[in-house]
């Protein structure tokens, strides 16, 4: 008696329209002209009332005004996604699977061999080097430890020591860890792609230096 293979029942789902940015040509360019002659002081003045500064006010405005001007600067476009499409599907792994099928197709054992061994880092992002710092080595530590006491402090509530002192980063720190974001990941709450704050870090750091001055609020 023949026993019919079995067939695992596979869930189909319909493609998906999504809306995604395309940078043209001279795009970049034309937001870093874009960004070097703003006057970001109206976004401060915007935000003060008498003596006090609405940090939150003030951050709003700015990272709004960018998303509008990168909106503007940028092409909309319609792409077709599926359920299965995963985001490590990149062009570069695309083309390293399709040269792993055909040294299979072939019966190259040795051509198989590299070409799996060249997907691995394609997908992972894999780096043999590890990025070289040219930045005060402690700077990680005395972010870590200023963000503890201060979210500690803010936590219980307890009024501030008169020892304390505010952290005081320069436009130069500002610009190298803008310089450092990875334009690969997705964007924030901000909805600021990485690019744009690596590619627009001068201009950029700035007011984002200002806005990292600003006092704590209660």
């Amino acid at each position: 008696m023949l026993i019919p293979a079995y067939r695992p029942l596979v869930r189909h789902s319909k493609p998906v329209l999504k809306q995604v940015k395309t940078w043209p040509s001279g795009a970049t360019s034309a937001l870093q002209d874009c960004f070097e002659c703003t006057d970001w002081n109206m976004f401060r003045e915007a935000a003060t009332n008498g003596n006090s500064i609405n940090m939150e006010e003030y951050t709003t405005s700015v990272t709004r005004y960018i998303s509008k001007c990168i909106d503007y600067m940028t092409i909309s476009k319609t792409i077709t996604t599926c359920s299965n499409q995963k985001l490590w599907m990149t062009l570069k792994v695309h083309a390293l699977l399709k040269l792993r099928v055909s040294a299979f197709r072939a019966g190259d054992k040795t051509a198989l061999k590299q070409q799996g061994l060249n997907c691995i880092p394609a997908i992972t992002n894999y780096k043999t080097t590890s990025p070289a710092c040219d930045s005060d080595a402690y700077l990680p530590n005395t972010l870590n430890d200023f963000y503890t006491v201060r979210g500690t402090e803010l936590c219980s509530n307890e009024e501030d020591h008169p020892n304390d002192q505010a952290l005081c980063l320069s436009m130069a720190d500002v610009k190298r860890t803008l310089c450092r974001v990875n334009p690969e990941k997705f964007a924030g709450p901000d909805n600021i792609p990485g690019r744009v704050f690596r590619e627009c870090a001068e201009q950029l750091a700035d007011v984002f230096t200002d806005i990292q001055h600003l006092p704590k609020q209660r």
